[in-house]
């Protein structure tokens, strides 16, 4: 009978495979650690900022607030709208603005609070709701999308959509985010709540 000889050196195998696979995926978390960190913020996107209204655009613009706008009325010319009785718990709206091309909508209002925002900054942008215009009359046998059809002006009509998605990891943020979104929703539910300037 042979006598094993436990006195070798080396590295099996799967030894050396599995060191490999450990290294490579240290540097895989590495790199994407340092590459997350390199991204903008959410709340960078917005181009044009209004207390009680924001919106984003392609190119950043930042305006101040209007003084038109009061706590139960909030204008938004880019849609060539107002929204009026907008409750309390809302007062504080802001929106950003982007102009579409290829789409649909001429132009997208994001909704979000300021109230939102100061939880959490990537609850700045869309965070209660979208809004958007388009050009002409309404036809609900083409235009249809992730959108709900709100009232038809003379030109344009106006379009919604719910945000759905959590601005934040947060749980009182997300609830904060969920309430005013409700309450968006409803004013934007009733089409005498916008107006045309």
């Amino acid at each position: 009978m042979r006598k094993l000889n436990t006195n070798q050196l080396g590295v099996g195998a799967i030894e050396a495979v599995i060191f490999t696979l450990l290294i490579v995926a240290i540097a895989l978390l590495g790199w994407k650690v340092y590459d997350d960190g390199k991204k903008p913020k959410q709340s960078a996107n917005p181009s044009t900022t209004q207390t009680a209204a924001k919106t984003p655009s392609t190119k950043p613009t930042t305006t101040t607030p209007s003084p038109a706008i009061s706590s139960t009325t909030l204008k938004v010319p880019e849609l060539g709208v107002q929204i009026v009785n907008i409750p309390s718990t809302i007062s504080d709206l802001t929106y950003g603005i982007a102009s579409q091309t290829g789409t649909l909508f001429k132009t997208q209002a994001d909704f979000s609070t300021k109230s939102l925002s100061s939880k959490d900054s990537n609850c700045s942008s869309g965070s209660v709701g979208r809004l958007f215009n388009a050009q002409g009359t309404y036809d609900s046998a083409t235009d249809q999308g992730p959108f709900t059809f709100v009232k038809q002006f003379s030109g344009f009509w106006i379009a919604y959509k719910a945000s759905g998605v959590p601005c934040s990891q947060d749980l009182s943020t997300m609830n904060l985010q969920a309430s005013q979104g409700t309450a968006f929703g409803k004013v934007i539910a009733d089409p005498s709540n916008l107006e045309a300037l």
